[in-house]
């Protein structure tokens, strides 16, 4: 009996440690992509001219390559958050998650 008592026991602390692994590694996995997703928008005050879609299509084109070269660093900034984001998230998850505006504001 004692056996049996100590197997259960033991089956239960393994179940509430993969609980509570899984609980965390998902906190953190949001905690990243929330840092990566606060980085962008503080480019974005930086430079109000990359939330201007218009001003966007004009850019990749433009003569000065610096302007040419700021566009298409944040757009490659921009693109890596969010196939992060794809590539952490199943599509059924993303939808539900606190980044799926974050993802329709960007692609447009």
């Amino acid at each position: 009996m004692e056996f049996w008592i100590s197997v259960i026991m033991s089956l239960l602390a393994l179940c509430i440690s993969i609980w509570t692994w899984k609980s965390t590694y998902k906190v953190g996995r949001y905690e990243k992509a929330d840092e990566l997703l606060l980085e962008i928008h503080k480019i974005e005050l930086e430079h109000p001219k990359f939330h201007d879609s218009e001003w966007c299509k004009q850019a990749l084109n433009h003569n000065d390559l610096k302007i040419r070269g700021s566009y298409n660093a944040f757009a490659c900034i921009v693109w890596n958050f969010l196939e992060t984001l794809y590539d952490r998230y199943d599509e059924r998850n993303l939808r539900k998650s606190a980044f799926y505006g974050a993802m329709k504001e960007f692609s447009r």
